[in-house]
């Protein structure tokens, strides 16, 4: 299920390690005119570039999962009702005078049957770099 999204973590993850193996080699580095700090910025972009991919690919992926299972809400963890109601929150959000209206259609929605779509390109976290805190690491955990 995650196949292509591992061989793809690994490729990002070796050119990375390869990039190490040259910073470490202080010979050749300086026989090349190298800058290692350059190198060793461009290294922590790889990573965080393998990071960011595996992360938003596996998002991603479990949202077209669950698409495609077509679970009913109420068989999922309520932690998931913000992916699987970001239209309606969104609406709620804009919604000056219409408000309440808004928030009974929500709220409505939990009462009967209702099949798990979530938006594919949807992803669960602030605009700008990814960090531990965001919601994404945090779905399926509960805080007293």
């Amino acid at each position: 299920m995650f196949s292509d999204i591992n061989a793809e973590s690994t490729r990002r993850l070796t050119e990375a390690k390869s990039l190490v193996l040259l910073i470490k080699n202080e010979d050749l580095m300086r026989s090349l005119n190298l800058d290692s700090k350059v190198h060793k910025g461009a290294f922590f972009v790889l990573l965080y570039g393998a990071l960011e991919y595996t992360i938003t690919a596996v998002v991603q992926r479990c949202i077209s999962i669950l698409n495609k299972r077509q679970y009913d809400i109420h068989a999922l963890k309520p932690t998931l009702y913000s992916l699987i109601f970001h239209k309606e929150c969104n609406a709620i959000m804009d919604a000056r005078d219409k408000k309440w209206t808004k928030r009974y259609e929500l709220f409505s929605q939990l009462g009967g049957t209702k099949i798990a779509n979530i938006e594919d390109c949807l992803f669960p976290t602030s605009i700008g770099n990814i960090k531990c805190n965001h919601s994404i690491f945090r779905l399926d955990t509960h805080v007293p």
